[in-house]
């Protein structure tokens, strides 16, 4: 069959237009902008030319470049990075509790819910997270809330204060729920970039069981790859049941989680959960000995204490049948952290690490027995968890506290892919600090490199040949320098790990270095092997200390935000991928993109409708807003509809309730019922809820 140039035209765009909303050939969740900006620019190209075309040979064309531009779209790295955006970019979505806010996407044939999770945030001192007013206790100092006595300087204690810390909430910790129980500017929602979506066509704007009036398109593009992509937030329909689920639509989507965190401490030889924290926890002196585990499709990670990181098994399949299978072994002895062994050495020292951070060992490295008191320990620093949080699509440990650096913080964010590892130090000065892992024996051959270590050195693993440093308890020569990267590939996976040193206050002569030892007979004065087995197997990471101007080694600045001045801010973020035991070295730069190149977010109120216009129109106007507690209340549409005003303060506790007839212009007086701060008129006419957020200055 033939046409004329403008017939090829227009049956392109109907080909275009039946690919994107109804045949099963031409997914529309595949065919990419690229794909349609090409199609168009043929059939005009057939135009000029003067050409007339088959309808095979625009099948043909078609099909092939719609699965070139899914090949260039649809990466490694893109089915496993997240998206997280901030309240404060979502402000359609403020007037909502989180739990009420579900997610969609349309894949060109029907609406499917997705997955999301809304994480919230609040501003605490540690006082709050360690269970302390924030006065020091001096009949007994060690039972201050920071273990030492020393002096708090946050006056405000539990309202956060002057010292305060953004932190994730948790209402089975003493940080608490938040204060705030609607999608606030600190709240984070998150969801996969791999459930992105397309447009959905004008006969289906509306997924079922949503309230449609409150829909909010996010559309999303991925600078590494060109994709651009959408996924709709919706509140839910508190009456609607899902068929598939059998009960009202949830964030999990009724779907298996790809992330899940279980928690566990040992208190009088009895195992604890979450809700036992509160009660049971050791706050003032560890151990607190754990059992926690983060399982995922592609690693298992296991926890010993808040500091111990003791497992880790790579599971993520092979790419393909030929290549390689995961052994499924551990591959790390841990994941440690130490204080280097004086102002100019790069050593670590035994009287500061992971496991007197924890508590598990005393000052001199004695161990600690089980449930410790002042009697059996010889001081009394402890820690406290700030949050744990188990997923859907990501687990949050959270917590602090690293002997004086009571305020330190870690976070292990992990996705399921990907871990964040965020280190925050809050402590005074100190000579430096060494962040690395050191790999376990028993897990086989290893290869490793770096950016400042890439050898043309072929290395045999399991069949498959990787150039780089071998890993056999043999002594390497490498070359120092600034650590961006890792990566190690064995028979049980691959890590590839990018490090990110966080410095906001430009705290000069910050300098990073690379720490690397591999020796299966350590010298123990020189390179001691603190915790964990004894031997140094590919121990690996990152050392931080200071230079002055003169090249000097001069100690870390004072980072605790309780003292005046002090490098506040200072922080290490790594980013673990956990990837299939053949993953070629090539792939860095990939990886690294997805840290380094973020996917950009635009978020728009979705279409309207007649009713939803009409809500409009009723809509309470509001003003003066904000205002002194007086305010005008407008409210058009029926003379005879019924209206019921609620009032709540930010905790949701309704102060104010009052019902009227028809249309009103009514003067609302809350007088001593409020104070300055944030509340919610929530607005009902005739079974319709419209919500609006005033302030209160007085």
């Amino acid at each position: 069959m033939k046409g004329s140039p403008t017939c090829v035209v227009l049956f392109t765009n109907y080909c275009i237009n039946q690919a994107i909303h109804h045949t099963d050939t031409f997914k529309a969740s595949k065919l990419s902008p690229f794909s349609r900006f090409f199609i168009h620019l043929y059939s005009s190209l057939l135009i000029l030319m003067k050409k007339a075309v088959t309808l095979p040979t625009l099948i043909l064309f078609i099909f092939l470049l719609n699965n070139f531009s899914v090949a260039q779209s649809i990466t490694p790295q893109l089915k496993v990075t997240p998206v997280i955006i901030k309240g404060s970019r979502l402000n359609l979505l403020s007037i909502y509790k989180p739990a009420d806010l579900v997610g969609f996407k349309y894949d060109g044939n029907r609406w499917k819910q997705i997955i999301i999770q809304i994480d919230e945030m609040k501003a605490v001192s540690g006082a709050q997270i360690y269970n302390n007013a924030g006065l020091q206790k001096r009949d007994n100092p060690e039972d201050s809330w920071d273990g030492r006595g020393g002096p708090e300087y946050d006056m405000d204690g539990k309202t956060g204060g002057k010292n305060a810390i953004l932190v994730y909430a948790d209402p089975n910790t003493f940080t608490g729920a938040d204060d705030n129980p609607f999608f606030d500017d600190n709240d984070e929602l998150v969801y996969m970039a791999r459930d992105g979506g397309l447009i959905p066509p004008a006969n289906n704007l509306y997924p079922p069981g949503v309230d449609i009036c409150t829909g909010v398109q996010i559309q999303s593009t991925d600078p590494n790859s060109g994709l651009t992509a959408y996924i709709y937030i919706f509140k839910r329909d508190p009456d609607y049941i899902s068929p598939s689920t059998g009960t009202y639509l949830q964030q999990d989507a009724g779907l298996s989680h790809p992330v899940t965190y279980n928690f566990t401490f040992k208190h009088n030889n009895t195992e604890y959960g979450p809700a036992d924290y509160k009660q049971f926890y050791h706050l003032q002196y560890g151990p607190n000995a754990e059992r926690s585990t983060v399982t995922t499709p592609n690693y298992i990670k296991g926890f010993g204490d808040r500091w111990i990181e003791n497992k880790l098994v790579i599971t993520t399949p092979p790419s393909s049948a030929e290549l390689l299978s995961s052994a499924k072994l551990n591959v790390i002895d841990g994941h440690k952290i130490a204080i280097v062994n004086g102002l100019n050495s790069l050593d670590v020292s035994c009287g500061r690490t992971e496991n007197t951070f924890s508590g598990t060992t005393n000052d001199d490295v004695t161990p600690r027995p089980q449930d410790a008191t002042a009697a059996n320990s010889t001081k009394g620093y402890g820690g406290a968890f700030i949050a744990n949080i188990d997923g859907p699509l990501r687990a949050i440990r959270s917590f602090m506290g690293a002997n004086s650096g009571v305020l330190t913080q870690r976070d292990n964010i992990c996705y399921e892919q990907m871990e964040v590892i965020n280190t925050i130090l809050r402590v005074h000065g100190i000579d430096g600090v060494v962040d690395f892992y050191d790999y376990a024996p028993g897990a086989g051959k290893m290869i490793y490199n770096n950016n400042n270590n890439m050898p043309a050195t072929p290395q045999l693993l399991n069949g498959h040949v990787f150039n780089g440093i071998l890993i056999d308890g043999e002594p390497d020569n490498i070359n120092n320098g600034i650590l961006r990267w890792e990566m190690i590939n064995s028979e049980s996976g691959t890590i590839f790990r990018y490090n990110r040193l966080r410095n906001p206050n430009f705290i000069f002569g910050l300098n990073q270095s690379t720490h690397y030892y591999d020796n299966k007979s350590p010298n123990l004065e020189s390179e001691p092997q603190c915790t964990g087995d004894a031997i140094a197997w590919g121990a690996s990471g990152l050392i931080v200390k200071a230079k002055n101007i003169w090249g000097q080694y001069v100690q870390l600045p004072n980072s605790d935000i309780r003292a005046a001045g002090g490098a506040k801010g200072l922080s290490l973020t790594q980013y673990n991928f956990y990837l299939q035991p053949e993953t070629p070295l090539n792939e860095r730069t990939a990886w690294m993109n997805t840290v380094d190149k973020e996917i950009s977010t635009i978020a728009t109120a979705w279409q309207s409708t007649p009713d939803c216009e009409n809500r409009k129109k009723v809509a309470a106007d509001i003003f003066p807003n904000p205002n002194n507690g007086r305010f005008t209340l407008r409210i058009g549409g029926l003379p005879y509809q019924e209206v019921k005003i609620y009032v709540y303060d930010i905790a949701g506790k309704q102060i104010f309730y009052t019902k009227q007839i028809g249309q009103l212009e009514k003067l609302v007086d809350l007088g001593n019922l409020v104070q300055n701060g944030v509340y919610i008129v929530s607005i009902n006419i005739d079974g319709r809820t419209i919500n609006k957020k005033i302030v209160v200055s007085k």
